[in-house]
């Protein structure tokens, strides 16, 4: 039975006869003089400074070792029979390789031996000697980039032109290796040598893939590379998803090592470098450096993206800009912006996209929620704003239920909308050229009685003021216009509303009660009596005629003289004639019919009612519901119209002069149109309409 030993060496437990108390890896190792210093008994042998012999090997003296791997070890080397210096590499686990390693490591000089390039290190030979696999290759003195430093200056920019001629010509390389259909798949630092001119030669070819090949060694799922260098379709284990411009990928990964003195990605761990890999950019070489040509690292980043469609397409094209650069010339590739950049990170973290998004919209869903009972608190405000229709210019009068205007002194009477124990609801008389306040004029108590309507009778200089309070027995006052005495209210019988009107040829006054009774009152005997027609939606004070609507939106012409009024004629129109106020041209004998549901207005004849034309506002208010007033200039030969949007949240003010239009835009629910002739003004206020 054999006994047990333990290595003096590795302090293993072996079975059987103990080798110079070594245990047969230690003798292994010592047999491919992987410890070339120490000899079976683990003593001291030789020096390993490069020109002293440690053994031979074949055809070959072995000086001394370069590098190891994890697959083989690197001795630099003298070939006897041609007496020259070159490299020798062979597998690390010597005679006791796997079928599978001798297959890769055979595989790697085959791929490196099929390359004939002056910066591709040469295979001269791939031989095996006592059972041990080996090849040698052309010997480069000098450094790796992994060893290479900056020196006293620094990363400064004959360092940065350094680099980049290096990742030039080893791009180029690259390039030739695709074309014979050889990928290398782990380009790195460390796999490049510096000789002594300053030219880069790549090597280590164990893990390069043929392209026409379907097998490459590997198994699906199998990472192969080293972290901080390998592209991302690497870091996944997708086999498939490696081509070109993986290379292409490690190729920037080297060129961000060269520019900041670290790889793309480092994790503290294998497992989180791979993560970084996937799912982190890398961070601009210029964050650490400000020194960094611009150029340099929009191509460094180009190389490094996730997607490889997004990369250079192949080595040469990155050589070519690379060229670019170093030549002073505009490069081809483009930095990402910051919405692009910011986009790629929402895809990568699809779940912390979706919770921000979700509260992004809950946030924009108030805001607009709040935005919305702003508008309407300011649509349930009533204002009126003075504008000018020579400029189109406007200014904000004041809050504002109502106007009516002085044609005399061209001074404006306006309502005041809500009433307080210190402002009770009443009047306020405007300087119609200032807009400064004359006049506060009271209706007398609190009751919420809200002045909705003010209509000026310029003959007898009397001003009619009728209530909007709501109540079952809303008051009218009459008051008069050159004193401003108050006469004593006057019930109308129901809940007065729009429209209302006054014939100063008759001093009678016209109102709607309860939403579809139309009176009068005397304005004498202050009597109300009920009409034969509908509300009046304009008077022509120089023909004595009023124009009304019937239940049906027929348009009705009133003789306003008799007593009672005389309907002379019953228009029926191409669309029903709303309640809003229409355009009266007493000069001219004409009167216009706005239609509340489109751009259109009627011109008929202000006798007759016969047809005199129409026209349309202007088509590039096309979202325009309708227009709901008209009122006239005949001294200028033009009227303006109020039209609005569908939601009578905001409005348009159009000037008309023959075939011209112009526009101004007035927000809030808008109300009526007042026409200062003194002044040249127009007055509009929002109504709180409800269509």
């Amino acid at each position: 039975m054999a006994s047990t030993c333990t290595c003096h060496k590795c302090g293993a437990s072996f079975s059987g006869e103990a080798l110079g108390g070594l245990c047969p890896n230690c003798v292994g190792r010592l047999a491919f003089l992987l410890e070339p210093s120490a000899d079976l008994t683990g003593e001291p042998r030789q020096s390993r400074a490069s020109g002293t012999l440690l053994r031979h090997f074949g055809d070959y003296e072995l000086l001394g070792e370069i590098a190891r791997g994890g697959m083989g070890v690197v001795y630099k080397a003298r070939q006897v029979s041609l007496n020259r210096t070159v490299a020798v590499k062979t597998i690390l686990a010597g005679n006791l390789a796997s079928a599978a390693e001798v297959a890769r490591f055979r595989a790697e000089a085959e791929a490196a031996a099929n390359l004939r390039h002056p910066n591709i290190v040469a295979i001269h030979e791939v031989g095996e000697q006592d059972s041990h696999h080996y090849f040698s290759m052309e010997y480069v003195a000098g450094q790796n980039l992994a060893q290479l430093s900056p020196g006293s200056g620094g990363r400064n920019a004959i360092w940065f032109r350094r680099v980049a001629a290096w990742i030039k010509t080893i791009a180029e390389a690259v390039q030739y290796a695709h074309e014979q259909g050889t990928l290398h798949r782990d380009l790195k630092p460390s796999n490049v040598l510096i000789d002594e001119l300053d030219q880069p030669h790549v090597t280590d070819f164990g893990l390069a893939k043929q392209l026409k090949q379907d097998s490459d060694l590997t198994i699906t799922g199998q990472v192969l590379g080293t972290p901080g260098f390998m592209s991302p379709e690497q870091a996944s284990g997708k086999r498939g998803l490696v081509e070109p411009q993986s290379d292409v990928y490690s190729l920037g990964a080297i060129l961000y090592f060269l520019l900041t003195g670290q790889p793309p990605h480092t994790g503290e761990s294998v497992p989180e470098t791979l993560a970084q890999v996937l799912d982190s950019e890398p961070v601009a070489p210029r964050t650490s450096n400000r020194n960094i040509p611009r150029d340099l690292e929009t191509i460094c980043l180009k190389c490094l993206e996730k997607a490889p469609a997004r990369r250079y397409a192949s080595a040469r094209e990155l050589a070519l800009d690379l060229e670019r650069f170093m030549n002073y010339e505009p490069i081809l590739a483009r930095p990402i912006s910051k919405l692009e950049r910011f986009g790629r990170r929402c895809r990568r973290h699809p779940l912390v996209t979706a919770l921000i998004s979700l509260l992004l919209v809950l946030l924009v869903g108030w805001v607009l929620v709040l935005y919305r009972l702003a508008q309407d608190k300011e649509a349930r405000t009533s204002r009126m704003w003075a504008v000018d229709p020579n400029t189109l210019t406007m200014r904000i009068v004041g809050p504002v239920q109502a106007a009516a205007v002085d044609p005399k002194s061209g001074d404006y009477w306006t309502a005041v909308p809500k009433a307080t124990l210190m402002n009770p609801a009443g009047v306020l008389i405007r300087d119609g050229s200032s807009d400064l306040a004359k006049q506060g004029i009271s209706l007398g108590g609190t009751n919420n009685y809200i002045p909705g309507s003010i209509d000026f009778d310029a003959s007898r200089r009397v001003v009619w003021i009728g209530a909007q309070g709501g109540h079952s027995n809303d008051p009218i006052w009459q008051m008069d216009g050159d004193n401003y005495r108050v006469k004593d209210p006057i019930g109308c019988g129901g809940v007065h509303g729009e429209p209302s009107a006054v014939n100063p040829a008759t001093g009678r006054y016209y109102h709607l009660v309860s939403g579809s009774v139309q009176q009068r009152i005397d304005p004498v005997r202050l009597a109300l009596t009920k009409t034969a027609f509908g509300p009046v939606v304009g008077v022509n004070a120089a023909a004595n005629l009023l124009y009304a609507v019937d239940p049906d939106g027929n348009l009705q012409i009133v003789d306003g003289a008799p007593d009672p009024e005389t309907i002379l004629n019953t228009v029926k129109l191409p669309f029903p004639c709303r309640l809003g106020r229409i355009g009266v041209d007493g000069t001219h004998n004409r009167i216009y019919i706005p239609d509340s549901f489109s751009r259109l207005i009627l011109i008929l004849d202000g006798r007759s009612g016969e047809s005199l034309g129409e026209l349309r506002l202007d088509g590039r208010w096309s979202h325009l519901k309708g227009t709901k007033e008209v009122i006239c200039d005949p001294e200028q030969e033009r009227i303006f119209a109020l039209a609005a949007d569908k939601d009578y949240r905001l409005a348009w003010l159009f000037v008309i002069r023959g075939r011209q239009q112009r526009a101004i835009k007035i927000p809030g629910r808008i109300g009526d149109l007042v026409w200062n002739t003194r002044y040249h003004q127009i007055y509009v206020w929002s109504g709180g309409l409800d269509h």
